[in-house]
């Protein structure tokens, strides 16, 4: 019997999620702007999409940071943006990463990235999502000694958006959106262990308000055609790929009131 899961951190019920048995994980990420200023937070705010960031309590070594980078990409006076590699993954994966000195360490993809693309497959467990721009930031602030205790994210290309819903499952679930929240980005990713992934661009208007969607994930094999993935939405096929995917999650960058 599907079971209800209500999300929302101030007790309201913005989302009503009617979960199969086999759900794995739903979490609601806050988004919160790192408030950068200056030269950096113009730059930011022209090139940045999804993001990560963490503020250290401490001035940073701009040269010692550009040893973790791939590519340096643009320096200022005062800060440095680079490409980072992302552990188990080839070069398009890799993560910007904007270092500043009064200790903003903050890894992001461009605007032109769906959000989907944030979710690490080859970490993933159920009940526990990692992110690949988590993982860049791991990488360097590690190495700078800066604690990774207060991750905070954020949308450039959204701000007035506060959150970020993430839903995981091996199968199907249904959704229900109320027709007072403002949605900003709904995309999906279909996902295997080894890290290989099909990004899925729902757009928004595929999730209509005040009404309850089913969205499922099928995958496996037919003889004469081979591996099959397919996601739709209500029965209607949105994505389909050649793989046998073993989890797909769904985004949605939202404003709660």
């Amino acid at each position: 019997m599907a079971k209800k899961f209500y999300v929302s951190l101030l007790l309201v019920i913005l989302f009503v999620l009617f979960l199969s048995a086999t759900i794995s994980f739903a979490e609601d990420k806050s988004l919160q702007s790192p408030g950068v200023s200056g030269e950096g937070g113009s730059f930011l705010e022209k090139e940045a999409g999804i993001c990560a960031y963490v503020k250290a309590n401490k001035t940073l070594d701009i040269n010692r940071a550009k040893s973790y980078f791939r590519t340096i990409e643009k320096e200022g006076p005062d800060f440095v943006v680079g490409s980072v590699p992302i552990p188990g993954y080839d070069t398009p994966e890799d993560a910007h990463m904007f270092i500043h000195k009064d200790g903003w360490i903050i890894a992001y993809y461009s605007k032109a990235e769906p959000v989907a693309k944030i979710i690490d497959w080859r970490s993933y467990q159920p009940g526990k999502v990692v992110t690949k721009l988590y993982q860049a930031l791991a990488n360097v602030a590690g190495g700078l000694g800066v604690s990774l205790t207060n991750v905070k994210y954020y949308h450039y290309a959204y701000p007035e958006a506060n959150k970020l819903m993430i839903i995981v499952d091996r199968d199907s679930f249904k959704i229900t959106i109320p027709g007072e929240i403002p949605i900003y980005e709904v995309n999906a990713s279909m996902g295997i262990g080894d890290g290989t992934y099909r990004i899925v661009k729902i757009g928004v208007d595929k999730l209509t308000l005040d009404v309850t969607h089913t969205i499922k994930l099928e995958s496996g094999w037919v003889a004469g055609y081979g591996n099959y993935g397919k996601l739709s939405i209500d029965n209607v096929l949105i994505s389909e790929d050649k793989r046998q995917y073993n989890f797909f999650a769904l985004f949605i960058i939202y404003q709660e009131k």
